[in-house]
């Protein structure tokens, strides 16, 4: 595990990403990262347009045949 120290920039908090971590997820400067939180837990993965795309098409099917899934869920 590797810990870093946040610092204050603006309003905002910073941290550097240590050399090993950038290397094994083959991180380059200027990606983009998706920031979110999970079970009270800070989740940073590069950012996909194509993956949350997909995730907004399978957001909207479950919204829209949501009354299919409850009655496929029972069986």
């Amino acid at each position: 595990m590797t810990t870093v120290t946040l610092r204050k920039s603006g309003n905002s908090l910073n941290f550097n990403c240590p050399k090993d971590i950038v290397a094994a997820v083959n991180l380059r400067e200027g990606d983009k990262m998706h920031i979110s939180v999970v079970h009270g837990r800070i989740v940073l993965t590069p950012f996909d347009p194509d993956f949350e795309k997909a995730m907004e098409a399978i957001d909207d099917a479950a919204h829209r045949y949501r009354n299919a899934y409850a009655e496929l869920s029972k069986k």
